[in-house]
């Protein structure tokens, strides 16, 4: 694209476009009529041109914009879908724990790991939001939402509760899975808008 833009750049000190003008003009004083529309013809084409090519410009700079937003979202989603699976897993651990077990400890440090790497998505996702609107309200909602269902499992952990580690994860779960879904359906609306 900078090629572009300095060619455009170029287009726009185009000296053949400002003889062109200056012609039409000299010969508009000079009452030549025929050869002052000529000149203007000239002159128009030149500038049609350089609309087209910075039109063109345009176009390929929010491609490129798009395809950057599309992968970056695609990216965020992947990461929910994987941390999703791996909240279920902990799940299925953490149903099955005895309230004495010597297990929270670790599922405690697992639980962590995963709102870590939440946390790190809710932020890639605030920065796409700068920069698009393809990231809804709704999207971080069920980001919150999920953050905060880890924060009550954690809670719960510490209580050596395995039925409520168990529920605020399926609750963590659902969340994520909405917001990859919510994704994907923004990738989809891009798509058919790019298409």
């Amino acid at each position: 694209p900078m090629n572009s833009l300095k060619e455009a750049e170029e287009a726009t000190n185009n000296q053949e476009l400002e003889q062109s003008l200056e012609q039409s003009s000299q010969m508009l004083r000079s009452q030549k009529l025929q050869q002052a529309q000529q000149s203007q013809q000239r002159a128009q084409k030149g500038l049609q041109k350089m609309k087209d090519e910075l039109s063109e410009l345009q176009e390929q700079l929010l491609s490129n914009q798009m395809q950057e937003t599309m992968d970056a979202l695609k990216k965020a989603m992947q990461e929910l879908l994987q941390l999703s699976q791996q909240e279920e897993e902990l799940k299925n651990r953490s149903q099955l724990l005895d309230p004495n077990s010597q297990q929270f400890r670790d599922v405690a440090q697992q639980q962590q790991n995963l709102q870590g790497d939440l946390a790190h998505i809710a932020n890639m996702l605030m920065e796409l939001s700068q920069k698009s609107f393809v990231v809804t309200p709704e999207m971080g909602k069920n980001i919150g939402k999920a953050m905060a269902q880890m924060q009550q499992s954690m809670q719960a952990i510490e209580g050596r509760n395995g039925q409520t580690v168990s529920s605020s994860q399926t609750e963590a779960m659902a969340a994520l899975n909405k917001s990859a879904s919510l994704m994907n359906d923004a990738m989809q609306q891009m798509q058919q808008q790019g298409g």
